[in-house]
């Protein structure tokens, strides 16, 4: 047997090794002084925008006032995964950090989905904020400091509330402190100055701009873009009115209905007496939204008559639920608030006899024309593959809709809440139609759909945002349809009208802060302010709606400016680079693959490529592809600890070249980040590009590399980033510093003196770091390499077969074959990248849709097998599910496309370690 054959199991395993403690150092490198490895160790999807503002982040986590900033993405950008990477940097620091989440009832159990599923999350503290906020008391005698609280959706919270109070106690409790909101400002200056004290309680009328400047990341959807600049939100949102052409005996109801609406108001404004104005505007709602809610409401209110209950409920309590509802501050349905106002005591006797007519046109109606034409959107929606959400602000709406629509899912607050996920996820999973409430109004991802239905147009366009924006999210694959249904009451639907035909374009261009702005200034409240005047003074009302309408759009473009204050695109982090490059990224395939190496290299067993993973070592097991993982860790450990070893790699030049770490310390002589690269006496390039090389099983020989003296110069342009980074991080912790002077407050004269003595102490030491710049030194060596040619390969390894000829032809049919797949892709409708230089793996990624798949492109003349290389054999194994193998045979002449997919059959390895794969 040929000898070099019984050598290669030897060199396989140096090479392992080889590889394992050199990855282990790079791992370890990444983790150590790398932001974007939080990223990494996380199942999200790194975008860019996301990246930049969390890197900003980390500088005020290590300042002395630790983090109080505001994001204010729009809806479905991401907060949820921004306010999780400082969670998990926080839990990377310091082992059992204290950490809440503060969010809605509803954002709880999704929360907690989020933190587990996509980074490994389990033991942070998620709490409902209305639970709380009725446990102050308590929480005031036992609550411990927290290292961080995440406080969601703080809109909600406005000064004077019990969620406000709740916030402030746990804000002065907090080391470090980031609130969510799509919408911080509300219109109302003084509360979005509240809010932002929540935050920073320096912040006033005269420093906020400043603040926000600083620490508000504000993000819009039709700004943000992914890593080849492509926008995120391709596609827009299509708004529709949707007019139903009502039997005579719907009309005849509704009509009856008007004017039992138009009665109570007027017996509202006769007595200023709120009770009539609350039963006339639940009535309305109720019976426009269905036939079967209104008999129902009327039903529970002739209850109500007949058995002449004592006027027990507290009307201005009722008033005030319903402002809370209406704007967007309470958790309770609709229907909880309609009961209570449908029981309040009768004073007009002749009431029962109008209700009895209404309740008797109702029980004549036969046919649900609304209804019917709800089934012919839904039908003709869900044939185009479209999946369908249906809102209504009625529990009995949403109940009757749900037994008259086959295979429909249904979700209300009424049900309860295990039920209602498992609806909602059953949707998600594979249903087509969702018909629900406003719980699925808000903290809900639900964009696998993408058509929105309002059975009710909402009072307020806050509303109808806040229900498109369920779908308008992250990844969107398809263009957004929204239906409104008009009111099937004449003055409802004409205040309606004028409200939403003023605001229409900020509704299709989805301005999410300027419809908050709108909806706070106009709200519900308002409207059914509105709505009553013109029951009882017609036109004139609308015509106050439109002024006051014009009046809040010209306040939006004052507040439009002060919402968008922020330090986005301005960090020293380049994105768009770093998670472009793969190579630069440590990922949980890159994690497997470290494994695998560790395998080879006999340190360990197991499979790291199955699913799920299964890898032990020293009796430690893989729990997570993590690298806080103990088993990765001590993988980790073991690797790094390694005598340094020799390979030899395929490279476009003969050579050596030593590997080692480059350490690179700030004037102060802390270390701020390392490097693992590879000197040869011509160039020091990063060990990501040696890591793509391949190996070949021969001998290195003697190799003399050294780690050479002129690093400095050498790494000039990395120098030159990592002083800047370290001047902006360093004058931005000084600035931040000397803003906590404004805060330090004490009684006693000797504390206040010397605290702001360490304080001013501590500004003059960043500004020196901000001055000094950076050094190179050199670290540890870690292994050697000799590059070797094609030609020298094959030469030294005695292959006959070799030429200069038969490479070039190889050549030449490799890109034939290239030029072949692309047309073929592009003639399918995808759109092709050639990445082939990036020695990824794989050639080509190709689009189209949801689909992306990552092609190897073989050339062949004739045989029955062809050849990966280490790296695509690596790529086909950790991409198995996106990766195919396209085989042209005869590219020149008559080309044949054969395509295959993992797993492969290995024919035979060869001695440039590459797998010949049989087709």
């Amino acid at each position: 047997m040929n000898p070099r054959l019984n050598a290669f199991s030897e060199y396989l395993l140096r090479y392992a090794r080889f590889s394992a403690k050199c990855d282990a150092h790079y791992i370890l490198a990444k983790q150590r002084y790398d932001p974007a490895t939080v990223f990494a160790t996380s199942k999200i999807d790194p975008l860019p925008f996301q990246l930049e503002d969390f890197v900003s982040m980390l500088a005020d986590i290590e300042s002395e006032g630790g983090l109080q900033a505001l994001l204010s993405y729009e809806t479905g950008l991401g907060k949820t995964i921004v306010a999780g990477l400082v969670i998990k940097e926080i839990l990377l620091r310091k082992q059992g950090a204290n950490i809440m989440v503060i969010a809605t009832p509803m954002g709880v159990p999704q929360w907690k989905q989020e933190l587990e599923q996509k980074f490994g999350i389990r033991d942070v503290r998620v709490e409902s904020m209305d639970t709380l906020k009725n446990q102050l008391d308590e929480l005031k005698e036992t609550g411990p400091r927290w290292d961080l609280v995440v406080v969601d959706e703080l809109h909600r919270a406005t000064p004077g509330n019990k969620r406000y109070e709740l916030i402030k106690w746990v804000r002065e409790r907090s080391d470090n402190f980031l609130a969510l909101t799509a919408t911080p400002h509300d219109g109302k200056h003084e509360h979005f100055i509240g809010r932002l004290q929540l935050i920073n309680p320096a912040v006033n009328e005269s420093n906020y701009r400043e603040f926000l400047e600083r620490h508000n990341y504000r993000r819009l959807k039709r700004k943000v873009e992914g890593l080849n600049g492509e926008p995120l939100f391709p596609y827009r949102v299509y708004s529709n009115t949707v007019d139903v052409d009502v039997s005579e005996e719907e009309s005849e109801f509704y009509r009856a209905v008007e004017d039992y609406v138009r009665r109570e108001y007027n017996a509202a404004f006769k007595t200023s007496n709120r009770k009539y104005g609350l039963i006339a505007t639940v009535m309305g709602r109720i019976a426009s939204s269905s036939v079967v809610a209104g008999i129902s409401a009327l039903e529970r209110r002739k209850a109500v008559i007949l058995k002449k209950v004592a006027e027990r409920a507290d009307q201005e309590e009722l008033v005030q639920r319903i402002r809370d509802y209406m704007d967007g501050n309470s958790d309770e349905e609709f229907d909880e608030i309609a009961n209570d106002v449908l029981s309040l005591a009768p004073e007009a006797s002749d009431e029962i006899e109008i209700i009895d007519r209404i309740i008797e046109l109702g029980k004549n109606v036969k046919t649900d024309s609304k209804a019917e034409k709800l089934k012919e959107i839904i039908s003709k929606q869900v044939s185009k593959g479209n999946k369908v959400i249906v809102f209504t602000s009625f529990v009995e709406t949403a109940e009757h809709l749900h037994r008259s629509i086959p295979n429909s899912q249904i979700a209300t607050g009424r049900m309860p809440p295990d039920e209602r996920r498992e609806n909602i996820n059953r949707f998600l999973e594979s249903g087509n139609v969702l018909i629900g409430t406003e719980v699925i109004g808000e903290s809900l991802n639900l964009q696998k759909a993408n058509v929105v239905i309002n059975y009710e147009l909402p009072w307020s366009p806050v509303v109808f945002i806040q229900r498109v924006g369920r779908v308008y999210r992250y990844p969107m694959t398809k263009p957004v349809f929204v239906f409104s249904f008009s009111s099937a009451l004449r003055v409802e639907r004409r205040v309606l009208q004028v409200l939403y035909q003023k605001v229409q374009r900020l509704i299709d261009e989805f301005d999410e802060g300027s419809v908050a702005i709108i909806g706070n200034e106009i709200s519900e409240d308002e409207i059914e302010r509105i709505i009553q005047e013109a029951y009882v003074k017609g036109e004139e009302a609308t015509g106050d709606l439109e002024r006051k309408t014009a009046q809040a759009l010209k306040h939006v473009e004052e507040l439009k400016s002060v919402l968008e204050l922020s330090e986005a695109g301005k960090m020293h982090v380049n994105a768009s680079a770093i998670l472009k490059n793969v190579s630069q990224l440590v990922t949980a395939d890159d994690i497997r693959g470290f494994l695998d190496k560790i395998r080879m290299a006999g340190l360990g067993y197991g499979d790291p490529y199955s699913e799920p993973p299964f890898f032990r070592i020293n009796n430690t097991v893989l729990k997570k592809l993590d690298v806080e993982d103990e088993c990765v860790r001590e993988a980790l450990r073991v690797a790094s600890e390694l005598k340094p070893e020799t390979a030899v790699l395929l490279h476009d030049r003969d050579g050596v070249a030593v590997i080692h770490e480059v350490e690179y310390v700030d004037s102060s002589g802390k270390v701020v980040a390392v490097d693992v690269v590879a000197s040869s006496p011509e160039t020091t390039e990063p060990y990501s590009v040696v890591r793509l090389l391949e190996p070949v099983n021969m001998e290195a020989g003697e190799i003399k590399a050294e780690i050479p003296a002129d690093l400095q110069d050498r790494l000039k342009a990395r120098v030159d980033e990592l002083s800047s980074a370290v001047r902006e991080k360093a004058l931005r912790q000084a600035e931040l510093m000397k803003n906590a002077l404004t805060t330090v407050k004490s009684a006693d004269p000797i504390f206040l003196k010397a605290r702001k003595e360490k304080i001013e102490s501590e500004v003059a030491r960043l500004r020196k770091i901000a001055n000094g710049g950076v050094s190179v030194r050199a670290g540890k060596i870690l292994g050697y390499v000799r590059y070797v040619t094609s030609s020298t390969a094959y030469r030294e390894l005695g292959d006959e077969k070799y030429s200069v000829e038969l490479e070039v032809k190889k050549r030449q049919v490799e890109l034939a074959a290239m030029d072949y797949v692309i047309r073929q892709e592009e003639s399918m409708g995808y759109q092709v990248e050639d990445v082939h230089e990036n020695n990824l793996g794989y050639d080509i990624i190709s689009r189209k849709g949801n689909e992306e798949k990552f092609i190897e492109v073989k050339g062949i003349s004739s045989g029955e097998t062809v050849v990966l290389t280490v790296n695509e054999y690596k790529a086909s194994q950790i991409f198995s599910s996106k990766f195919y193998l396209y085989v042209v045979r005869d590219p020149l002449q008559n080309p044949v496309l054969i395509i295959k997919r993992p797993p492969f059959a290995i024919d035979h390895i060869q001695y440039v370690i590459q797998y010949a794969v049989k087709i």
